[in-house]
């Protein structure tokens, strides 16, 4: 349960990473960076 819980939320965070990128580069990655180490 708490590897596929991992696993989802790895996926969710790459797609979230993939977007940032697309739209806004290193501005997007070190937010998300921030967002994730505050969890």
């Amino acid at each position: 349960m708490k590897a596929k819980f991992a696993h989802t939320v790895d996926g969710f965070v790459k797609s979230i990473q993939e977007k940032m990128f697309e739209e806004r580069g290193i501005d997007g990655i070190k937010l998300m960076t921030e967002m994730v180490e505050r969890c």
